[in-house]
């Protein structure tokens, strides 16, 4: 049986290249991240993204960083901190945010089916 998940990455035609099952559009793969920590930094949720869809280079980490201005322009998730990443993470000198998922962000999350009402994780 197909979980929500599932059906929502079968309706919208994302297909995972690393694993058996679908996967999530980036937009959603990075707010179900988000959701499952108080709050996490763009250069870890970058690298998360990388690995599950497969991809590598400047041109998916900066479409990846636009994702994240998106999400934030649409009031889903909110920096809550930012610092210059001394070359350890993405780019020497590059401005680092931390992210937390908002209030509106879970809202919409459980509304779309990728949060359970009770605010948990989907499987």
């Amino acid at each position: 049986m197909e979980t929500q998940l599932q059906y929502i990455a079968i309706a919208t035609g994302c297909f995972g290249r690393r694993h058996d099952y679908v996967c999530l559009p980036k937009k959603g793969f990075l707010l179900v991240e988000i959701s499952k920590v108080s709050s996490i930094w763009d250069s870890d949720l970058i690298a998360k993204a990388l690995k599950e869809y497969d991809l590598s280079g400047a041109y998916w980490i900066n479409n990846l960083c636009v994702v994240l201005d998106e999400l934030t322009a649409d009031g889903l998730i909110a920096r809550i901190e930012s610092k210059l990443d001394d070359g350890t993470h993405i780019t020497p000198g590059r401005v680092l945010f931390n992210y937390r998922l908002s209030n509106f962000g879970r809202a919409r999350m459980q509304d779309t089916g990728l949060l359970p009402l009770d605010g948990g994780v989907m499987a």
